[in-house]
């Protein structure tokens, strides 16, 4: 059986694999929320109870601190997760840039470049830094991994603090000096 249009064909495939990935981003985030909310739930019904002379109840100080080495792992290993759906997401979107293209320039019309538009920032910084899922998502894992760290011991909290600060101002000088990231 011949092939359809392929250019038809390529675009419907780029749109179902972004689909694909955007949808298994959107649900792996909810899980990470809810796997962070069941942790603070049992944390705080187990904060009702006395803790126990016989050991039958751990310490608040070392729920505290399992917590908060729950919310520092689990933030991380989503947030690794998160980035390589960001990756196969950019993946769709550039095939689906370049159908875009083609058919502004077969229409004459750029305004249908929509995926390109979308990446125009609409704001100026700082609230650029707040515009994309990405941004918003790395917000939300970095402070609940914060969160994480300083209920596992106030002094990780504020390394934790200062090696997010050291990040974000080289990413920032990074951007606006165009220098490309390091290779991993």
């Amino acid at each position: 059986m011949a092939l359809q249009d392929p250019k038809k064909s390529a675009g419907i495939y780029a749109w179902e694999y972004f689909k694909y990935h955007a949808g298994q981003r959107q649900a792996v985030f909810r899980f990470y929320l809810t796997l962070i909310g069941v942790a603070t739930v049992a944390y705080a019904y187990s904060r009702r109870f006395p803790s126990g002379e016989n050991g039958s109840i751990p310490p608040a100080e070392d729920l505290k601190s399992l917590v908060g080495a729950i919310y520092i792992v689990t933030s991380f290993l989503f947030w690794s997760l998160d980035k390589r759906s960001q990756r196969l997401i950019k993946l769709a979107e550039e095939a689906l840039k370049k159908r875009e293209a083609d058919i502004a320039s077969s229409l004459e019309d750029n305004s249908i470049k929509l995926m390109s538009l979308g990446d125009i920032k609409s704001e100026r910084f700082p609230l650029s830094e707040l515009e994309s899922f990405r941004q918003v998502y790395g917000c939300i894992f970095l402070l609940i991994g914060i969160i994480g760290a300083f209920l596992a011991h106030q002094y990780l909290g504020y390394v934790a603090v200062a090696i997010a600060l050291i990040w974000y101002v080289r990413s920032l000088i990074r951007r606006y000096l165009k220098t490309p990231a390091p290779q991993t």
